[in-house]
């Protein structure tokens, strides 16, 4: 009996250890998901091709190439329309991906594929806790249109920096400071996550598939894939490079050099029949290119490849072009490499200058393989060699020695070479680049060749006005109109604010796929929720917006100030409005007065030249202002008193004491609310970690159960860079 009840005993401690393991198990992954990581569902696009939303998967019929099509709820209801008369396309759970193109040779008529889920990403939770947030983070947050969402974006801005994007490229200048820096990816392996193809050699399209295309399509809807041809068909030493559709080269996929006597050069140029598409900001995952033909022209591209020279003379020149310049890598099978740079026309486009010293390396004429590469990205251009920079150019003069150049392009040259861009009336105002391979020496084979670019961020324009939901009020009380050009876009710079408490820096974020990104560039919305203002009046942004004025009080005083308001501050700040406005104001009616109807235009003028008096000198006047009995709430009287002992305030603090000085002169006229929310941005209370992990790619499906991932495509997991 005693044998037993020991036994029962045994067995109750083993089921109370199970329960308790089990419960601590739960509590520890409760933890751990309100405190260290937590998993996230992408539901859109708008990081790809680094992370998918709701997707298809395709594999291109013409050359094989696999990529990702997004796909939309209104492409989901289009499908079903389309099969009110076709069940079979509901029936097998397919959807034909209308308007998917191969990102890499262009083929665009595309087999029928189920649709898979989006991306699961786990997110480092309060991570920026410890650490600042650094560019080019990937990012989850809550949504400042609406923080019942998270977004997942890519952080571009950080406090205390003005951001603006020029040709694709992003700009910022710290606080403080005058000049616009560009921002490059410090860290090489972001910068290999966000190059993708414009063109892979290795998928080569079938012979006659793109012939039986076309002859069933008009000349205007017809497609070429691109293709390397001798850049000079009638130079013979070009016709030294086999390139030929046939066994000897891998059916084209492997470029060989057959060699050249003496000096002899022959080189390929990458020929694109359609030009005027494939260095536009394209995406295989997006349905339709959606930017400026005449200027997105991207210029931010690498070409490599992997070289097997045959000998230590044998000579390779990789070569691309950007606006008016070309760049030039030079690297021989002895190990030498020389990077060069020289305008296509006018003076100096006859002579090669060099961007950075000569470089060596050891030989690479040693029987294998060797991944070299030129890249011009984020105004800077390389070479590479196995995946190690080993020359660059440089950005300032004092670094460049004699017969040497600095990087020929910086922020003032691109603004305005694109301000000549859209004065000309040329049909092709920026020109394609030219990709160009030329060879020398004895014979050498190069493979794996492809063109890659950088992520271009566009700058669209802001079409919509604010609608009649509270989330609009914020737009609404700035005085927000349509048509304007996005916030941080191409002459809309975006200032990002520092605050004393650091939960209320802004940042700024963009999605990958900036095209079909809705992100900072266009938020007009401002969740209610989100701390917009300072109630108390001590902090924030000191400028006026139409909202922040009782213009009936306001106009009132102006049109018809009683006896004591014509000796006041408020009189004397009316005062320093332009006659022209003042005399607007004279022709209002009573009833436009009363009734808030006076044009918007007539505000936003007001406006400007309240914030003009705002960033003056000589509008606070403590003698004068005191005789007029005006008393300044308490945080501006240490900056009234260094003005009185004629101090000259900082510009940030002058601002404040001015903003100060006339809320308390026109107290009914003036809103005490400062603005500590900026559209477009992200407050820092609302960041909720990084992004590191894939750690579920949309994988393989159960039949019957299209949007049902059971099994992750292991192969998909990766780091988020």
């Amino acid at each position: 009996m005693s044998q037993y009840s020991t036994k029962m005993q045994h067995e109750l401690v083993s089921v109370r250890d199970t329960v308790e393991s089990i419960w601590v198990a739960i509590v520890l992954a409760f933890v751990l998901r309100a405190f260290v990581l937590e998993a996230f569902v992408i539901p859109t696009g708008s990081m790809a091709p680094r992370l998918y939303g709701e997707h298809i998967d395709l594999t291109c019929p013409a050359c094989g190439y696999e990529f990702a099509y997004g796909w939309s709820a209104g492409q989901e209801q289009h499908a079903r329309d389309m099969a009110s008369g076709d069940g079979r396309i509901l029936a097998s759970g397919q959807r034909r991906p209308a308007g998917a193109a191969c990102p890499t040779c262009g083929y665009d008529m595309m087999p029928e594929q189920v649709v898979s889920g989006g991306d699961r990403v786990l997110v480092m939770k309060y991570l920026y806790r410890f650490q600042p947030p650094k560019p080019w983070d990937v990012v989850v947050f809550k949504n400042s249109q609406d923080n019942s969402e998270n977004y997942i974006k890519r952080l571009i801005g950080l406090p205390g920096e003005t951001i603006e994007i020029v040709h694709g490229d992003i700009f910022y200048r710290p606080k403080g400071q005058s000049e616009f820096r560009i921002r490059r990816k410090q860290d090489p392996k972001v910068q290999d996550a966000m190059w993708q193809v414009v063109f892979d050699n290795d998928f080569r399209s079938k012979p006659g598939l793109f012939e039986d295309l076309n002859s069933r399509r008009p000349a205007s809807g017809r497609i070429y894939p691109p293709e390397w041809q001798p850049a000079d068909p009638n130079n013979p030493d070009d016709a030294r490079w086999n390139i030929a559709h046939d066994a000897n080269s891998q059916y084209g996929r492997v470029l060989r050099f057959a060699g050249a006597d003496g000096a002899g050069q022959g080189a390929l140029a990458l020929s694109f029949h359609d030009n005027d598409r494939m260095f536009l900001p394209r995406y295989g995952y997006d349905s339709e290119i959606q930017s400026n033909w005449m200027t997105d022209i991207v210029s931010d591209l690498k070409l490599e490849g992997v070289w097997y020279p045959s000998g230590l003379g044998s000579r390779l020149v990789l070569s691309l072009s950007s606006f008016e310049y070309v760049f030039r890598g030079e690297i021989t099978g002895d190990g030498e490499v020389r990077l060069l740079c020289r305008p296509t026309e006018g003076p100096g486009s006859d002579k090669w200058r060099t961007l950075a010293p000569p470089a060596r390396v050891a030989s690479l004429a040693d029987g294998r393989g060797h991944i070299v590469s030129i890249r011009n990205v984020d105004l800077s251009a390389s070479v590479w060699i196995d995946g190690r920079q080993v020359a660059a150019s440089v950005d300032t003069r004092a670094a460049i020695t004699d017969g040497a150049m600095a990087y020929p392009m910086d922020y003032k040259w691109l603004k305005n070479r694109l301000a000549l861009a859209r004065q000309t009336k040329d049909a092709k105002p920026i020109p394609n680049p030219v990709v160009r391979i030329a060879a020398s020496g004895p014979p050498a084979d190069l493979q794996h060749v492809k063109l890659m670019r950088d992520v271009y961020y566009t700058s669209p324009t802001i079409v919509d006005s604010p609608g009649r939901g509270p989330e609009y009020d914020f737009a609404r009380r700035l005085g927000f109109q349509r048509n304007r050009p996005g916030w941080g876009t191409e002459g809309n710079p975006i200032t990002l604010e520092t605050f004393d408490n650091p939960d209320l820096d802004q940042y700024f974020v963009m999605g990958d796929n900036s095209p079909s990104s809705l992100d900072g560039r266009l938020w007009i919305k401002a969740a209610p929720t989100l701390r917009l203002y300072d109630e108390t009046g001590l902090q924030g942004d000191p400028n006026l917006a139409i909202g922040d004025i009782d213009w009936p009080s306001f106009l009132q005083g102006l049109q018809y100030p009683t006896a004591s308001d014509r000796s006041s501050a408020a009189a004397y700040i009316r005062s320093r409005l332009s006659s022209g406005v003042r005399e607007q104001v004279r022709r209002l009616t009573r009833s436009e007065v009363q009734y808030d109807s006076a044009e918007d235009s007539l505000k936003q003028q007001i406006v400007a030249e309240m914030n003009g008096m705002i960033d003056s000198q000589g509008l606070f006047d403590s003698k004068l202002w005191l005789g007029w009995g005006v008393t300044l709430p308490k945080p501006a009287w240490p900056m009234a008193d260094m003005q009185a002992a004629g101090q000259k305030l900082p510009p940030t603090e002058l601002r404040r004491l001015n903003r100060l000085a006339i809320q308390a002169a026109m107290p009914r006229a003036v809103s005490r609310q400062w603005r500590i929310y900026q559209l477009g941005t992200v407050p820092g209370y609302s960041l909720i970690g990084k992004a590191i992990f894939v750690y579920w790619p949309s994988g393989f499906l159960v039949p019957g159960l299209s949007r049902l991932p059971v099994i992750p495509n292991v192969g998909r997991m990766r780091l988020i860079r």
